[in-house]
């Protein structure tokens, strides 16, 4: 029995992950979190909230973003730096070099899904500090917050579509 749930186990692991790494190549088109090709991951965050003081860092709401705890990472080359998309052996287009120029497909698209549920919070960017640093040094992390987030971002296109007046075909746009 325990060789089975942990075979188990394994497998669902094994679905999340292809799931999220699925997820990545529509992220280097469009945002999560609005579907749109424009979007840099952080536009529909602060349009969304109608708040200029939403913080680009840690999407949370400041008086000043020089007080951002979440400013700086170290990613310790697990991760990189700008978009967040660890170093992994699953996941294509993991090229260092690449990264450390900052010539990131996905722009700050993953930090807003991994941030997407500790949005307006107003604690100087502590809590999207620490969510940072533990995805980009434990990948399981990294691809559960991802999976969790991506569902709940999702979730809340569908029901803002089903809240909508739009048409038919326009519903269809933004749920699908």
């Amino acid at each position: 029995m325990a060789a089975t749930r942990a075979l188990d186990q394994q497998l669902k692991e094994t679905q999340l992950r292809m799931r999220v790494i699925s997820s990545l190549a529509e992220m280097g088109k469009a945002c999560s979190g609005c579907l749109s090709p424009d979007c840099n991951g952080f536009k529909c965050v602060n349009l969304g909230t109608g708040n200029s003081n939403v913080c680009i860092k840690c999407h949370g709401v400041h008086v000043s973003g020089n007080k951002c705890i979440a400013r700086f990472i170290d990613v310790r080359g697990n991760a990189c730096p700008y978009c967040f998309l660890p170093f992994h052996k699953d996941i294509d287009g993991t090229d260092i070099q690449f990264h450390q120029r900052g010539e990131c497909i996905h722009k700050d698209r993953i930090r807003h899904v991994l941030l997407w549920d500790l949005r307006d919070s107003n604690d100087d960017g502590q809590r999207a500090h620490n969510r940072l640093v533990t995805c980009s040094a434990n990948h399981d992390e990294w691809f559960a917050t991802m999976e969790r987030n991506l569902r709940k971002m999702k979730d809340s296109e569908i029901s803002r579509a089903a809240t909508s007046t739009d048409d038919d075909a326009e519903l269809m746009n933004i749920a699908f």
